[in-house]
């Protein structure tokens, strides 16, 4: 059932046939709540009672085992979803990042497993025909794909982008495909502009920059991170890193922060991490209690220049990532692990069908 977010019909629409197909036949089949085993996939505060308007889960008080499944981004999470998680039976996080964090805030420890998110390897793959009108041809092209907030670092990335290349000098293009997060104050492509100006306000010493607000359907996407040589999301906080695994999927590199989820699956052979300057607060939202990483803007410009000048390290790392992704997080892979903790639970519950 939908639960959380709220639904999203382009979002649903731009899904491949077979998901389509599968989500609809799932949302068909009929349900005994008293024997099931119940997931939350959400922030605890959609947990039941949530604190916003939102379909229930557990969606009864007669279930079998409630399941919260949840992520961080902060090194802390608030009590009020402490309290949230150690109501629940187990909950779920996808990396021992995180299972440090909830465990460091009050967690119990012995409610705490380690499921990590998986990502479809047939579906994204390095065999995607490119996507056409992406980039200019010719041109090293780093893509970056995240919603436009304070976490996403984008006025690093611009910044560091625009001072380590120079636009008649180098054959580079940074491809932005984002979207407003909720009201943040000037149109992002002038925001964005902004940035470049300051750093250098001669136009032509700024490098390649193309803004991409349209939405493209999940299906497209694979063909999408075909037709780039890199992705590239500095952020200061993820939960997990669905575009990275998936890019990586793709036999794609990816260059990202070294901290937080997406240390799960990358490492120094797949992928490459910028080191962490320090540890910083939130500037806005609800989590300025807590901290999380500011990348480094000198290792992040070494990287970009890195890459642009050893092409055949980057074809590599690209394979290296598909591998490794391929052998831990498919859809299989997933799935054997969560089967192997959906039947831990039934022998703790004493079930043996």
């Amino acid at each position: 059932a939908q639960h959380g977010d709220a639904f999203s019909e382009p979002f649903i629409n731009g899904l491949s046939r077979i998901q389509i197909d599968l989500l609809e036949r799932l949302f068909s089949t009929p349900v005994s709540l008293p024997s099931s085993i119940v997931v939350c996939h959400s922030e605890p505060g959609a947990w039941y009672p949530p604190l916003y308007e939102t379909q229930p889960c557990p969606p009864s008080p007669h279930v079998l085992y409630r399941i919260g499944r949840t992520m961080s981004e902060t090194d802390g999470i608030p009590a009020e979803w402490v309290r949230r998680c150690n109501g629940m039976d187990e909950v779920w996080v996808p990396t021992e990042f995180h299972k440090e964090v909830f465990e460091k805030s009050g967690v119990k420890a012995e409610k705490i497993t380690v499921i990590p998110e998986s990502v479809d390897t047939e579906f994204f793959t390095p065999t995607a025909e490119p996507l056409p009108g992406i980039g200019q041809e010719g041109k090293f092209r780093f893509l970056s794909v995240a919603k436009w907030e304070e976490r996403k670092a984008f006025d690093l990335l611009i910044r560091s982008y625009t001072e380590e290349f120079n636009g008649t000098q180098d054959d580079v293009e940074l491809i932005v495909l984002t979207h407003e997060f909720h009201h943040q104050g000037k149109p992002i492509a002038e925001a964005i502009a902004d940035i470049a100006n300051e750093v250098k306000p001669n136009k032509a010493d700024q490098p390649s920059i193309q803004v991409v607000q349209q939405y493209i359907p999940d299906s497209q996407m694979p063909r999408l991170y075909r037709s780039i040589n890199a992705l590239v999301v500095p952020s200061r906080g993820e939960g997990w890193g669905r575009p990275h695994i998936e890019a990586m999927a793709c036999g794609v590199p990816v260059i990202a922060t070294n901290w937080s989820g997406p240390t799960a699956f990358m490492n120094q052979m797949n992928s490459y991490l910028i080191k962490v300057e320090r540890m910083v607060h939130p500037k806005t939202g609800p989590f300025q209690a807590y901290k999380w990483a500011e990348p480094s803007t000198d290792h992040l410009k070494q990287v970009l220049r890195e890459v642009v000048e050893h092409p055949e390290d980057v074809l590599n790392r690209g394979k290296k990532a598909r591998e490794d992704v391929v052998n831990l997080y498919s859809l299989k892979a997933v799935a054997m692990k969560i089967k192997t903790q959906i039947q831990s639970i039934m022998t703790k519950l004493n079930i043996t069908k």
